[in-house]
């Protein structure tokens, strides 16, 4: 079952982002590891936090795209279409 969603967007600048929302869990494994790991911590609190309230949370995420990466992407997309 896959527990997340995206989008790709071409911004006003022409960078190509990639927003992808989901579990908080998903989302925080997908993260670079090179992300602060204090902000990582204190999101885990809060998701904790909210959840252990009843509440259901999602994490949202977005990484720029090189073109090559698009280009890459595009190609697996539209075979997967036919």
């Amino acid at each position: 079952e896959r527990k997340v969603m995206s989008i790709i967007v071409r911004d006003e600048k022409n960078n190509i982002l990639l927003y992808t929302k989901g579990a908080d869990t998903v989302i925080l494994s997908k993260l670079h590891k090179d992300n602060n790991k204090q902000i990582i911590e204190e999101n885990l609190k809060y998701t904790t936090n909210y959840s252990k309230q009843g509440y259901r949370t999602l994490s949202v995420g977005m990484k720029l795209l090189s073109e090559n990466e698009y280009r890459n992407f595009s190609v697996l997309y539209n075979e997967a279409c036919m």
